[in-house]
């Protein structure tokens, strides 16, 4: 009986401290974001590493920490990165589109493209996706594929899809 209780006892406290490290990752993510916000980018992906030694299993620690390193060029490394978050999170569009965007910037259209799918299977209504999906189409040369897209953001929304004409590098820098 002794040996069950400590047992249990044993379970518990391991539970808890389960339990606190993935609250202090978690902790560790909103510092990160609040520095990122403040432009503190060095300060930022010190806590982001902070929140994934505590728990390698926060996918939003890495979708951020490859946001960084994207924005800072490092499109390699944001894949990386990239690649952990979907195996984490598997079925979060956003992940997808933006590993497809690095690709991208890496000229490395057709897998782009291949993210982009992925993104609109999951979902349909993501202007951005087909409009990226339609210049990296075109960069390749497959114009009727590539217009398909464009006329899909402009079903889905007009709008937008004049924003997206007039600067088509700000959303995947070609």
């Amino acid at each position: 009986m002794k040996n069950i209780v400590l047992l249990l006892l044993m379970m518990t406290l391991s539970f808890c401290s389960y339990s606190q490290r993935q609250d202090d990752s978690i902790d560790y993510l909103n510092y990160g974001i609040e520095k990122y916000h403040n432009g503190d980018i060095p300060g930022t992906l010190q806590d982001l590493i902070k929140a994934i030694e505590l728990s390698p299993s926060n996918h939003m620690a890495y979708a951020w920490r490859a946001q960084i390193k994207h924005e800072s060029g490092d499109n390699i490394g944001a894949i990386k990165d990239y690649d952990i978050t979907i195996k984490l999170s598997p079925y979060y569009f956003l992940y997808y589109y933006n590993r497809g965007v690095s690709k991208g910037a890496l000229k490395n259209y057709k897998g782009a493209i291949n993210d982009f799918n992925i993104a609109i299977e999951l979902e349909p209504n993501d202007t951005v996706s087909y409009f990226n999906r339609g210049v990296c189409r075109s960069i390749l040369g497959d114009l009727k594929e590539a217009i398909q897209d464009y006329d899909k953001v402009i079903e889905l929304d007009l709008y937008l899809s004049l924003i997206h004409i007039s600067e088509p590098t700000r959303l995947l820098s070609i």
